[in-house]
């Protein structure tokens, strides 16, 4: 490949990135009354909430390594990742739904015991009660394409809902329960939460119940629901957080470093999550201390000569899910913004 092909290939690329971040930002911009009003009414569920929950490790972290070769860095087929990386959708909830599920069950039971779900999916007649006012839609629900049958934004938030619950509930996922499937009205009312392990192999799903401390376990900060963060990453940011709180409690380690085999085989994250870190150290949630051998994208310089991987490490910022995340993503977002524009720039000039 000619040097020519190579600037061509980086030129596209930037072309490409440098649309979708300009669309995040309109669309953050769009949604932020939306994302403040939902975080809101999940603030005012209980004044004195927890400022953690409990997340069984299952959810993120698979014990077990799949039989399969991590060396080309991808993402494992879905049936070997664990529930979190199984959940990753660009325009899906089902991640967040249930992230909210797991938090709003913190708010009325204790540990070991199993939360009541009394809360509807949507209350028609009182606003601000219903499922669908706790999760924020991921696009503006008020436009869209043609369709042949009007539809509230109240309905569509309900469709949206309602997706995320089929997901979650799938047979192969079994992160949610549905008493009421089958029947023709109601069906995805009072829905039960499950194990956060999801689907056991040769046994029938496990209840959720609230973890206890003896139960292995992460913590994610109350903050990350509180301050709109939830509705403002993506899955794939979600995911890679999620990833550095797991490993970094369970090392005991300030700074987090993941040897690839484990980020790819007991994480389920790939190359393209993995490119999540990029703007999470922009929104000030994470620090990054690159190795100079490897690159921004993870691989290794001079890879087939090196006999030991180079591993950026990253280190949580404490206090970033601390502040408002709209304003944060938005300036975040602009900055890598700034550096893909400054690359088109240079590549022009070339």
């Amino acid at each position: 490949m000619t040097f020519q092909d190579l600037l061509r290939r980086l030129v596209i690329l930037n072309i490409k990135t440098r649309n979708q971040l300009q669309a995040r930002v309109a669309r953050l911009r769009n949604l932020e009354p939306t994302i403040e009003r939902a975080t809101r009414t999940l603030a005012n569920l209980k004044t004195n909430s927890p400022s953690e929950i409990r997340i069984r490790s299952g959810f993120v972290y698979q014990a077990d390594a799949p039989p399969i070769d991590p060396s080309d860095r991808r993402a494992p087929a879905p049936i070997h990742r664990p529930p979190a990386t199984r959940l990753i959708s660009p325009t899906g909830s089902s991640l967040r739904l249930y992230l909210l599920a797991l938090y709003e069950a913190h708010l009325h039971a204790r540990p070991g015991q199993r939360p009541s779900n009394r809360r509807p999916v949507i209350s028609y007649d009182a606003p601000g009660h219903g499922w669908v006012d706790l999760l924020a839609p991921r696009s503006n629900l008020t436009t869209g394409g043609p369709t042949n049958v009007a539809m509230s934004t109240a309905d569509k938030k309900k469709r949206r809902i309602v997706s995320a619950l089929k997901a979650l509930a799938k047979d192969d996922i079994q992160l949610v329960h549905l008493p009421n499937q089958g029947k023709r009205v109601d069906t995805y009312e009072h829905f039960q939460l499950l194990h956060e392990a999801g689907l056991q192999a040769h046994a029938d799903p496990v209840p959720y119940t609230i973890p206890s401390r003896r139960d292995d376990h992460f913590t994610l900060p109350a903050a990350l629901f509180l301050n709109g963060w939830i509705h403002v990453l993506e899955d794939s940011e979600l995911a890679f957080l999620m990833m550095l709180i797991h490993w970094r409690e369970m090392t005991q380690t300030f700074q987090v470093k993941i040897p690839s085999d484990i980020r790819v085989l007991h994480y389920g994250i790939g190359k393209e999550t993995y490119e999540a870190h990029r703007l999470l150290t922009r929104f000030g949630l994470v620090e990054l201390e690159a190795d100079p051998n490897r690159r921004s994208d993870g691989t290794v310089v001079n890879h087939k000569d090196a006999d030991w991987n180079p591993l950026h490490q990253f280190r949580i910022t404490a206090s970033g899910l601390e502040n408002p995340a709209v304003e944060m993503a938005i300036k975040g977002i602009q900055k890598e913004l700034r550096g893909v524009i400054e690359v088109l720039r240079l590549a022009d000039l070339s």
